[in-house]
């Protein structure tokens, strides 16, 4: 019995790939890792601007024309949505006065937008 002879072996049809195949496949993998490095910015929702612009009004704008505004307690506060794309915060804000008493007073704030800041169109409180 002799070993087979290794040079009669079928010969092995080998697929060579096209480098282009290649350069396709990094290519596809290279997009997707820039897609998944670099997500879109998150465009707030109505009602996350409204939040966002009466939160504005409560924490800076209103407290601002208060004698002591460490001392703002707000109540029945309504956030509408005006047709030059801003707010308009009303509502009622308990406050100290300068003697220390508290007062009630109602306040009206409006605001629009600017990229991501707040920018205070009126704001009044009697």
């Amino acid at each position: 019995m002799t070993a087979p002879d290794q040079s009669q072996a079928p010969a092995s049809a080998k697929s060579k790939t096209p480098w282009w195949a290649y350069a396709v496949v990094l290519g596809i993998a290279g997009i997707i890792a820039l897609i998944v490095a670099h997500p879109t910015k998150h465009q707030p929702t109505s009602t996350e601007n409204r939040d966002d612009a009466t939160r504005a009004c409560q924490e800076k704008f209103v407290p601002d024309r208060l004698k002591a505004p460490a001392t703002a307690k707000f109540s029945n506060v309504t956030t509408t949505a005006t047709a030059a794309g801003g707010y308009t915060v009303v509502g009622s804000v308990d406050s100290e006065n300068g003697f220390g008493a508290l007062i009630r007073s109602t306040f009206t704030c409006s605001v629009h937008s600017s990229g991501d800041q707040w920018v205070l169109d009126s704001a009044t409180v009697n």
